[in-house]
């Protein structure tokens, strides 16, 4: 599952990523966009965790990565059942195919 959350307004952005965090069954894994690179987001992404059955991965300003923003856009049909993949996003820019 991908959610999206779009904005500029971080009280509500963090509102709605709270709503969605409060109801998982497993902990957010937070992480840290400026430090990863393609293979990362693509185990990111496709991979499936050998410890846990389901995994909530929350990534902020992605799209501020050309690079892995283009990947995402490839990869987000693949995204396992067991994974729930949050999008935080200030502003997206329009000019971008994804």
């Amino acid at each position: 599952m991908l959610y999206l959350i779009v904005g500029k307004n971080s009280y509500v952005a963090e509102q709605e990523l709270a709503k969605i965090t409060q109801h998982a069954p497993v902990p957010a894994e937070h992480v840290d966009t400026q430090q990863l690179d393609a293979a990362g987001l693509a185990e990111l992404v496709r991979g499936v965790s050998l410890f846990a059955v389901q995994r909530l991965i929350v990534l902020r300003r992605l799209s501020e990565r050309p690079d892995l923003w283009e990947q995402l856009g490839q990869w987000a049909h693949n995204i396992p059942d067991e994974t729930t993949l949050v999008l935080v996003e200030p502003g997206l820019d329009k000019r971008t195919k994804t």
